[in-house]
């Protein structure tokens, strides 16, 4: 079970007094000896897991993938990807008749549905 990290508010000097200055570093070496015993309880858990013939838990640093994704984010997005330059499409074609349609429905087979769909 991990201990939630509390922020201590920074007090200016001027306003502590020599209580509040003990107290800062009663919770500054808690702190620290929290974090020693934490580190303990895995070792021994780890110790438990390998006697008990289980994989002890994995090291896992997230701080070193966090910076390497936000360059690799900063390198993905810093262009467009190869081949993805407009060209246009319609200049290599010749038009070789000119048919002009009223574009009404009566001139549409009777076969042809109005739309489309997967069930008919």
């Amino acid at each position: 079970m991990r201990v939630p990290i509390i922020k201590i508010p920074k007090i200016p000097e001027e306003e502590k007094t020599p209580i509040i200055s003990q107290l800062m570093e009663i919770i500054e070496q808690q702190s620290v000896s929290i974090k020693l015993l934490e580190e303990e309880i895995q070792q021994l858990k780890d110790e438990i897991a390998r006697l008990k013939g289980q994989k002890p838990k994995a090291k896992i640093r997230s701080s070193k993938l966090e910076k390497d994704s936000n360059n690799q984010k900063k390198k993905r997005f810093s262009g467009k990807r190869p081949g993805s330059r407009k060209r246009s499409k319609t200049a290599n074609l010749t038009i070789q008749e000119t048919i002009v349609t009223s574009g009404t429905r009566s001139h549409r087979p009777n076969k042809l549905p109005d739309t489309l769909s997967a069930n008919n």
